[in-house]
């Protein structure tokens, strides 16, 4: 008998493995769940064990979870011996998550030995915006007053409201539009708007937006003005000239009529235009929207040329007879060329030995007149001869001025005017039917956009809500709400409000999986 025990006992040492010596780690994490606002900073406890019998070398703590906008200390250790602990305070830095409640699992890993522990995460939702206009603080009369709408999100959730811009003249109202934006975490809506041209004077815009129940606001003052713009306009050198400036500063691209032909003011504030014909030449110009206008008469010298004795005799007129004073007169002759200038009575005179016999041509030089000239026949000196010579008849140069300010165009209006109206006559519609009902029984309202559902209560304007109750069935992945609790239960999302006062609003806004 003891023999077969004596064998018994060898078998079963023989089959049973011989025990090796290693590490064994046990990570814990306290406490199980921590919440914070974004940009707050949170600790955890982590502790870690070996409960084996041999040294545990190069051991990494971390989180094996990528959270966006949550970041997480690490820790190193070199060994960690058998029986003892060691002790890491994890910081989690909340930088920009989105709100919402996350399962963090926490490891310490040393070669392929793995230990592992789970922390919840909250991170409480922030509704936070900021508004800005961009513009310019003057716009010219007759330029598009546009500016750039900003809403700037730094909360972490999703923003989902109304925003209106309104514009003011002298504190009345003169405009309104309204938007509906949708701006994710830490982003930015921004639209560019166009008030068209303006009439002058002071003007404030307002920009509002509500999100939640968080109402801001913004102003923006500007001015629509003219500028003091003179406009001349002469002849000269064979040239209409035209120039527009403020003050000593010419002005660019100011537009300029001809006898109806258009053109704009260059780089110097000039337009010129080559003229060969006389006649009456009426100009026009848009001042910032004063249309002023002159006058340029354009003229070509009459020539009366007559030979007494000696002397040939030449009288300048202007269109009406009068004559020209100061005039260069240009006889060319067989024998020489000769100059002279006109006196008070328009006449200079020649002597005809100088000139030479036969033909000689008169002509005009003025930068003030289109040029003119006539052919005569000069002949031998003989007693009270007078030779009648032909004439160019044509007009000359005066310029009159005169300015008036055109009565303002009816204001057309725009396409977003005629959308806005028909937004007022729907609102008021639906606001007919349910305007009643709002007295006595409380309104909700509920929207949907992709994977964002949205419900609103407002409480009746002559008692309250109590002991409110909403309920859903849907895959919920997180809710938030502006009053009262938020359960998520399984399939069903569970919201409860205690009391809203008469007109009070509260809104749901939950996520779908």
């Amino acid at each position: 008998m003891r023999r077969y025990l004596f064998l018994a006992l060898l078998l079963a040492l023989l089959l049973t493995p011989p025990v090796s010596s290693q590490p064994v780690l046990v990570l814990k994490v306290s406490p199980k769940s921590v919440e914070g606002f974004p940009g707050q900073t949170l600790v955890v406890n982590v502790t870690i064990k070996n409960v084996g019998n041999e040294t545990a070398r190069n051991v990494t703590i971390y989180s094996i979870d990528t959270i966006k906008g949550i970041l997480f200390t690490q820790e190193f250790l070199n060994f960690l011996e058998p029986n003892s602990s060691h002790e890491f305070p994890m910081k989690i830095f909340l930088v920009k998550p989105e709100a919402g409640l996350y399962n963090v699992h926490i490891v310490a890993k040393f070669g392929n030995q793995i230990a592992e522990d789970t922390v919840k995460v909250k991170v409480k939702s922030v509704v936070n915006f900021t508004l800005s206009i961009e513009g310019k603080g003057k716009y010219l009369y007759g330029e598009n007053a546009t500016f750039i709408l900003s809403i700037d999100s730094t909360s972490n959730l999703l923003l989902y409201g109304e925003a209106y811009v309104k514009l003011f003249k002298n504190g009345k109202l003169m405009l309104e539009t309204s938007y509906k934006p949708m701006i994710d975490s830490w982003g930015v809506w921004r639209r560019e708007i166009n008030l068209g041209k303006l009439p002058l004077g002071n003007y404030t815009l307002r920009f509002e937006a509500e999100f939640y129940g968080r109402k801001e606001n913004v102003t923006y003052s500007f001015t629509v003005y003219r500028r003091n713009l003179t406009m001349d306009a002469y002849f000269r050198g064979g040239k209409i000239f035209v120039n527009v400036r403020e003050e000593d500063f010419p002005v660019e691209g100011i537009k300029v009529w001809i006898n109806g032909r258009e053109f704009t003011t260059n780089s110097l504030g000039f337009v010129t235009l080559d003229v060969t014909e006389p006649g009456t030449y009426i100009i026009k110009a848009d001042l910032d929207g004063i249309i002023s206008e002159k006058i340029v008469e354009v003229e070509r010298p009459i020539i009366l040329a007559s030979q007494i004795n000696n002397t040939l005799r030449v009288k300048v007129l202007d269109s009406k007879g009068n004559p020209i004073k100061g005039i260069t007169v240009v006889v060319q002759g067989s024998r020489d060329t000769l100059y002279s200038v006109t006196d008070e009575n328009g006449i200079a005179e020649f002597n005809v030995e100088k000139i030479g016999v036969g033909a000689a041509e008169i002509k005009i030089e003025s930068e003030n007149y289109l040029p003119a000239s006539t052919q005569v026949n000069v002949i031998a000196s003989k007693p009270k001869k007078e030779l009648i010579t032909k004439t160019i008849t044509e007009t000359l140069t005066t310029t009159t001025t005169s300015t008036y300010v055109p009565l303002a165009p009816g204001k057309e209006r725009s396409a977003s005017d005629i959308n806005f109206v028909l937004l007022v006559i729907g609102f008021l519609a639906v606001f007919g039917a349910s305007s009643y009902l709002a007295f006595f029984r409380p309104i909700i309202v509920e929207e949907s956009i992709d994977k964002y559902y949205f419900v609103k209560i407002k409480a009746p304007r002559l008692r309250g809500v109590k002991e409110f109750k909403y309920e859903k069935l849907a895959n919920v992945k997180d809710a938030w709400a502006s009053r009262g609790n938020v359960e998520i239960e399984d399939n069903k999302i569970i919201w409860r409000i205690d009391e809203l006062g008469p007109g009070e609003e509260a809104i749901l806004q939950f996520t779908l999986s």
